[in-house]
């Protein structure tokens, strides 16, 4: 993910304080009017000004200020931009904000599942000739760079978690699997509290926590081989800068709730029967 700009930054705490401003006032106003004007003055979605205002609100609330309903805070921001994102509210907020370290923590916040959401039907237009270009390429090397950054961040996770238990002399036997062989079915080996065998798949993504992931039909196999012992690792949020995201885990038991789509196929060159 490219970064942002200084004047992108600029811009989003202007409005950002603008709006909470008018909050306070009580004077009217449209978050999606903000959104859009920053999204035509910038190359960047309104989506994207819309995640960022939860960062700065997520600053806000570090500094034990009030933030704007409707636009909760979220924690993957990374140093440099808090640094920032402060920097500039210092500059247009007429409320005094002293400057201080923000500490920011690096590593896995462990949140609870969310609530599997309804899917709603979509019509297919069939005689829609809109084509979507994809890198795939660039789309492999970024998405493996950041498995590997998720997958340690939780060996890392293991290991301390560990330490704190019954058996601490297990966080020395947690292995990274996955850099020596890929096609195992599983990341990390752990153990339980109860010093059980643990498998933990980990699917790492900077997007929120109810954004879809992939699974391989390996992957699912052995899950279902060794149901007791499968542990799915979702991290989501994950900030580059700050080496962190939020995690939450699910079995088994969990996973085969979910709705699974086929989106890729295996061709063999042999005629149908």
């Amino acid at each position: 993910m490219d970064k942002w700009t200084q004047k992108e930054l600029d811009a989003a705490v202007h409005s950002y304080v603008e709006m909470l401003e008018k909050t306070d006032d009580g004077t009217k106003f449209t978050k999606k009017s903000y959104y859009q004007a920053l999204s035509k003055k910038f190359p960047r979605s309104e989506k994207a000004f819309e995640y960022r205002m939860q960062n700065i609100s997520y600053v806000y609330q570090m500094l034990g200020r009030s933030w704007i309903t409707g636009l909760k805070p979220m924690q993957n921001v990374g140093e440099q931009n808090i640094a920032d994102i402060v920097r500039f509210i210092q500059k247009y907020d007429k409320h005094p904000v002293k400057p201080q370290k923000i500490s920011f923590k690096k590593g896995l916040t462990k949140t609870n599942p969310p609530t599997p959401k309804v899917r709603k039907s979509k019509s297919i237009n069939k005689s829609s000739n809109s084509r979507v270009k994809i890198d795939y390429a660039s789309n492999q090397e970024k998405n493996s760079a950041l498995g590997l950054a998720g997958e340690k961040l939780v060996v890392a996770y293991e290991k301390e978690r560990l330490k704190l238990g019954k058996y601490p002399e297990l966080a020395k036997r947690v292995i990274h699997v996955a850099k020596e062989d890929d096609s195992a079915g599983f990341d990390v080996k752990s153990f339980t509290d109860n010093g059980d065998s643990l498998y933990i798949e980990v699917k790492t993504t900077e997007k929120g926590k109810k954004s879809d992931f992939y699974i391989s039909s390996n992957e699912l196999k052995f899950a279902q081989e060794h149901p007791k012992k499968f542990r799915l690792y979702r991290l989501y949020g994950y900030d580059e800068n700050s080496e962190s995201a939020e995690i939450y885990e699910l079995k088994l038991k969990d996973l085969e709730k979910l709705n699974f789509l086929p989106v890729s196929y295996r061709v063999s060159l042999y005629k149908k029967d």
